[in-house]
């Protein structure tokens, strides 16, 4: 148990890390080689970059995080992150992660193959998961039973290729609850999600680079603007297959 006011980078490979305590850490906890493994002892694990910097910084590949919580302090205007995943970072794995504030996005992800799943993502300044293109060639993930809500713009954002995104829950978001956005985003697919009271679409589908977005067995209901918009290019969007009646 304890509190520790320590910015620790865990290097190396294989490493295995395991909490089995109450533990909270105010810094930046760096993961800046592969194959790791940091392991919580449940929600009581904490990872808090404050205003200091991100939650969690990954740095590597292939590296696992697990049973804890990640987080910043929300309101300060800072770009920090509870779990940022930087460039060339790829097949990282989040997995039942709490995030319950971020000063800007809750799980920012700028390398391929990223895995997210059964995580707790609310109340982030702007973006729940956010995989980014705008920096980096990103795409291949797999996000899955995830809960987005509250955050103060999109509760999901896709922006590269061939990602999964399935059963996950997006409401009262204060922009769109699922966004494919304008980059290189072919191939994506979108099956069994709940997106409900955002403030703009339940999904936004938007311009004609985002090709082949295959959206079936969703529930879009009860959202602003509209519960789904297709701005996209042979999107395989089936109405009856999808329920958009509010």
């Amino acid at each position: 148990n304890g509190t520790y006011n320590e910015s620790p980078t865990i290097s190396g490979s294989g490493v295995k890390i395991v909490i089995a305590s109450k533990v909270i850490v105010t810094g930046v906890t760096t993961l800046s080689g592969s194959d790791i493994t940091l392991e919580g002892g449940g929600y009581s694990t904490l990872f808090n970059g404050g205003t200091t910097g991100h939650g969690i910084a990954i740095t590597g590949d292939r590296n696992r995080i697990q049973h804890l919580t990640a987080r910043t302090t929300p309101g300060g205007g800072n770009a920090y992150n509870a779990i940022n995943i930087a460039a060339g970072s790829d097949s990282n794995f989040v997995e039942d992660v709490k995030i319950p504030g971020s000063d800007q996005d809750g799980i920012s992800i700028l390398g391929r193959f990223t895995r997210v799943l059964n995580s707790d993502i609310i109340n982030c300044d702007r973006i729940g998961v956010w995989e980014n293109a705008i920096n980096a060639a990103v795409g291949r993930g797999l996000f899955q039973g995830n809960n987005v809500n509250l955050n103060g713009d999109d509760g999901m954002i896709i922006d590269g290729p061939a990602s999964r995104v399935i059963a996950n829950v997006d409401t009262a978001n204060t922009g769109n609850g699922f966004t494919v956005e304008n980059y290189a985003v072919t191939d994506n697919l979108f099956v069994g999600n709940i997106a409900i009271s955002n403030s703009k679409y339940g999904l936004r589908i938007g311009g004609s680079n985002a090709v082949h977005t295959n959206v079936h067995g969703n529930i879009f209901r009860n959202n602003t603007l509209g519960n789904y918009f297709d701005g996209g290019t042979t999107t395989k969007f089936n109405i009856a297959a999808n329920d958009t009646t509010n």
